[in-house]
């Protein structure tokens, strides 16, 4: 299965983010200067530590971490061998565990709210309890992806102004009562394809990009169309900001999503700006301050020689600043959170930059390979690599 990663309203779902490894912090800072569209370069300074607050106890033996996402005092992680783990979020000793009989249908936690964790998996959508683990309610849900071998189950699963926004079986999205389960709307795909990829919720809207390379806002509420409109990409993640929704692919060989990162206008669906970066690379975004940062991984042939970072102002597409990246694997995450830009590649190294600049605030090289990571309320949560993977949480 391919994990989907879930942030708050505005932010960015997608199922296209495996956690990767995070380990401890060593509190190595440095500094760069950037200047508008031009490469940063790196200086050492002096910058207090982050600091580690717990390291979770290896779960079960060769498991790898899929999802992850914080509820209360509770953090819950969904594995790859169909565990989903309730973990006490202050110290990260285990409170409860659901095992499944068939290690592709556990649950994936991808959101959570009120005291439930709302998860999606074997072709289903179902609520758990955030305290106990217990399953409140399950319900048919998640599409196939067309066109992209090996025809990969792919989900999104959205809290927003008391909905919970599902991919349907079918290309639609349901909203459901986060309660009972119960439907409150279903939404057909329209002309642009079904829908499947990117989603992302803000100010009382579902925005939903389509496999035909469009992009739909729905009313959370009733489901109600506001518009459909054409993108330039199959947008694998979206995000909202400051009356724009952003959209990216994930381009590869194999599914031809395109190129083009993208600007609509939230209110319309006007196209406001279009960039391409670079061909053939694999892509992810974040959103703070007004500007919309986009990861990109450069890619020589079938060799990636690196990755990227372009800081892009939301409403123009105007290219800000930007920063290259040592690297030789795809993959990493990008995370607006407290002012704070983090970003984590597999290079080996974990580092907090500027937002107005990419300068760094902080780094650290201890951490082994780097993936995904989950910002929790003043916490950093994420894994660290092995057989099997660690939970960290860390204080920024």
């Amino acid at each position: 299965m391919v994990s989907m990663g879930m942030t708050g309203p505005g932010e960015i779902f997608t199922r296209r983010r495996a956690l990767g490894s995070l380990g401890a912090l060593a509190g190595l800072p440095a500094m760069g200067c950037a200047s508008p569209s031009a490469a940063t370069t790196d200086a050492t300074v002096s910058l207090p530590p982050s600091r580690i607050l717990w390291r979770s106890r290896p779960l079960v033996d060769g498991e790898y971490v899929l999802g992850l996402v914080p509820a209360g005092n509770v953090v819950c992680v969904g594995d790859g061998f169909g565990n989903v783990y309730g973990l006490t979020a202050s110290s990260g000793k285990e409170r409860w565990r659901r095992t499944f009989r068939n290690n592709s249908a556990g649950y994936l936690p991808l959101a959570a709210a009120d005291g439930r964790v709302f998860a999606a998996g074997s072709m289903r959508a179902a609520a758990l309890s955030a305290a106990t683990g217990r399953q409140l309610w399950s319900v048919p849900a998640a599409g196939v992806e067309p066109g992209f071998p090996p025809q990969l189950p792919t989900y999104f699963v959205v809290h927003a102004s008391g909905v919970v926004c599902v991919l349907g079986a079918n290309g639609d999205v349901t909203g459901l009562d986060p309660v009972t389960g119960g439907t409150i709307w279903r939404h057909g795909p329209t002309r642009y394809g079904g829908f499947g990829a990117g989603a992302a919720a803000g100010d009382g809207v579902l925005y939903v990009a389509e496999t035909g390379g469009g992009v739909a806002a729905l009313d959370v509420s009733t489901g109600r169309l506001r518009w459909a409109a054409s993108a330039p990409s199959v947008a694998s993640t979206l995000l909202v900001l400051d009356g724009v929704v952003a959209g990216t692919p994930t381009a590869s060989p194999s599914y031809d999503a395109g190129e083009l990162t993208f600007g609509l206008e939230a209110a319309t669906g006007r196209l406001l700006w279009k960039k391409n970066f670079d061909t053939e690379t694999y892509s992810s975004i974040a959103g703070a301050g007004g500007q919309v940062f986009v990861h990109v991984n450069l890619l020589n042939g079938a060799a990636t020689v690196g990755n990227a970072i372009y800081a892009v102002a939301a409403r123009t597409g105007r290219t800000t600043w930007h920063r290259s990246f040592p690297g030789q694997s795809i993959g990493g995450t990008i995370y607006a959170a407290d002012g704070v830009l983090y970003t984590c590649f597999q290079d080996g190294v974990l580092r907090a930059v500027s937002p107005a600049t990419g300068a760094n605030v902080w780094q650290s090289s201890a951490l082994g390979s780097v993936g995904s990571i989950t910002p929790g309320s003043g916490v950093i949560y994420g894994n660290a690599a092995g057989s099997p993977d660690t939970i960290y949480a860390i204080r920024p």
